[in-house]
């Protein structure tokens, strides 16, 4: 009896002990959150420890201003109007090389072939607007089969290098600078309220040699598609920086990766890739514009919310150890179906777009900034 009464007096204490515990670890968790994390602005650098292996470790990206005057928004995707768009490229409407054909949208797809006018030195190049805007310089053929820039997800691959060998300023022009010119030059073609640069890679002459040399070795059966390559000559004029850009919609980037959702529906992102060497811009592909049709006040919730959405998603998973490296509020297309005119109209719903790290890989999860939800693809 002795023994038992010793053992549930114990227990008894390391119930207590336990429960304190617990007790303690909940508050120590609630006061890890630093004003900053609590109120943060546009910068500020975010480091929680959600889960025993989750870190959200992130420079926030929000407007600068703040979130108040967010709103949320009902749109259109118009496509690009030929009539507007390639006289702002080529600079007038050519006499020839012009065609049309009929799309999906209610104005026709413009195909051109010839030169590209006085911007662009009048080297012959090609141009399609239709859901997208697409310029491709005759030089820039010679290019594009060894940039190797590819989407795996969300995220870019230059070609399976470590992307640090890729941050070198080239010789025509600094990073920066080659950047706001692309930036300028896509907002300028395109209508787009703004312009950024998200990710920008230099790649060298030698670069594009030694791939050259690589694929001339590589067997038929070694290549996913075989291709067959003329041997190039390179010279400092190849060299060339690519780019992946984002539009940016009243204030916030529009979601740039591509998504496909399991449920098959379609998600119309804006993807801009951009290509520029010491000619000038060389490269563009800007995919879908968005017509503002109305809008209405959107009330986001306080981001401690936010954080505990995360929180609990991976608490209720088992993941590998990984990083949140990226936390970015930005507006995400929600399609809800077309309308009369065969156009794809969505709800531009602010969310906060998290890139999770893990290893090699890495993917992005949105989590709406309004009601906490999830939104899975």
């Amino acid at each position: 009896m002795k023994y038992r009464k010793i053992f549930a007096v114990g227990c008894l204490i390391c119930g207590v002990l336990l429960s304190g515990c617990r007790g303690e670890s909940q508050k120590t968790g609630q006061e890890e959150l630093t004003a900053e994390e609590k109120n943060p602005k546009n910068g500020s650098q975010i480091t929680i420890q959600l889960t025993e292996d989750v870190k959200l470790d992130a420079q926030i990206q929000m407007p600068e201003t703040g979130t108040d005057s967010i709103k949320e928004y009902r749109v259109e995707v118009d496509g690009f109007d030929g009539e507007e768009v390639i006289p702002k490229i080529l600079g007038a409407m050519p006499d020839s090389g012009l065609r049309t054909q009929e799309s999906s949208l209610p104005d026709p797809t413009y195909l051109y072939h010839g030169p590209l006018g006085p911007e662009w030195n009048n080297t012959d190049g090609s141009v399609i607007v239709s859901s997208h805007v697409t310029v491709q310089t005759s030089h820039w053929d010679k290019i594009d089969p060894f940039i190797s820039v590819s989407q795996i997800g969300a995220e870019v691959s230059v070609n399976e290098k470590d992307v640090s060998e890729f941050q070198e300023e080239l010789g025509f022009s600094g990073r920066e600078e080659a950047a706001e010119r692309v930036s300028e030059f896509v907002k300028s073609i395109t209508g787009y309220e703004d312009v950024r640069c998200a990710e920008e890679y230099s790649i060298s002459y030698q670069e594009l040699e030694s791939r050259q040399e690589t694929l001339k070795s590589l067997s038929e059966s070694d290549q996913a598609k075989p291709i067959d390559l003329d041997t190039e000559e390179w010279t400092e004029a190849d060299s060339c920086y690519w780019m992946r850009l984002e539009q940016i919609f009243h204030g916030l980037p529009v979601l740039s990766s591509r998504v496909t959702r399991q449920d098959d529906l379609y998600i119309p992102s804006s993807v801009i890739e951009a290509g520029c060497t010491e000619k000038g811009v060389e490269y563009v592909s800007a995919l879908n514009h968005f017509r503002e049709i109305s809008s209405q006040e959107a009330e986001l919730l306080p981001v401690e919310d936010i954080y505990q959405a995360l929180r609990a998603k991976f608490e209720r998973m088992i993941s590998p150890p990984a990083v949140i490296d990226e936390m970015k509020l930005i507006y995400y297309p929600m399609t809800t179906g077309r309308n009369e005119s065969g156009c794809w109209e969505c709800d531009m719903l602010p969310v906060w777009q998290f890139r999770v790290s893990q290893e090699e890989n890495s993917q992005y999860i949105y989590i709406n900034a309004m009601d906490g939800i999830e939104i899975i693809g």
